[in-house]
């Protein structure tokens, strides 16, 4: 599985230059950029959360991350002028790699990775919140050029934020400690694919393509149980 990760890298070489170094954003930008939505999110996705899919904490997922990730792009705005560009050979590559290629081998020597036909309106509703969170981990740890503690207290952030909304509401967000190490394991292994494509591609490519990846993986972890 390392070996399918590590032969993204050449591949990823073969794409069109467009990413800028950037000035990267500042530590005092960086810092609120977590921390705010960290605190923030899981008191305001907790209070209005009314459950819409049949599958534990997928909406409530879907919720959190899609506030967490608009609260770092405006917390982030104006702090990021040239890392816009946009390329969908970047953003079809590392989907292909992180879901046919790793995942299809996920699937046929780890764990089940390709859904059923059920699974996959969850994983279009996951991607509205998924898309905007890795858009803005993107660019929060540096687009693929930050330094490792900016990547690492970006991921955490996340992380605490879930546990938060878990403890505020065990009745219902229990299994939110349950994707936590998923979670873990997805910044582990797509995250390193993401880091190459960003520095190659810049953040929006790695963002969009990194999102999509994520819907995917946790549109296969959640079990399919009525959340009634």
């Amino acid at each position: 599985m390392g070996g399918i990760v590590l032969l993204l890298r050449p591949l990823v070489g073969l794409l069109p230059a467009q990413a800028s170094a950037g000035a990267g954003l500042s530590a005092s930008r960086f810092w609120v950029s977590v921390i705010a939505p960290a605190v923030l999110t899981p008191l305001v996705a907790t209070t209005f959360y009314v459950p819409f899919l049949p599958v534990l904490v997928a909406d409530y997922l879907m919720i959190h991350l899609a506030l967490y990730g608009g609260g770092q792009l405006l917390l982030m705005r104006g702090a990021s002028q040239g890392e816009w560009r946009f390329s969908l050979l970047a953003v079809g590559l590392l989907i292909l790699w992180g879901v046919g290629v790793f995942g299809g081998a996920m699937d046929r020597y780890a764990a089940s990775f390709m859904p059923h036909a059920e699974r996959l309106p969850i994983i279009a509703v996951l991607a509205v919140g998924t898309v905007p969170f890795m858009i803005a981990d993107s660019l929060a740890s540096g687009a693929g050029r930050g330094v490792w503690w900016r990547r690492i207290a970006a991921r955490v952030g996340i992380l605490v934020s879930l546990g938060a909304a878990a403890m505020i509401d065990p009745e219902r967000l229990m299994f939110l400690f349950i994707i936590l190490p998923v979670l873990v394991l997805f910044f582990c292994v797509h995250g390193l694919m993401g880091r190459w494509v960003a520095q190659r591609a810049g953040p929006l490519s790695a963002g969009i393509g990194l999102g999509l990846c994520l819907a995917w993986a946790l549109g296969v972890t959640f079990p399919l149980f009525s959340a009634g």
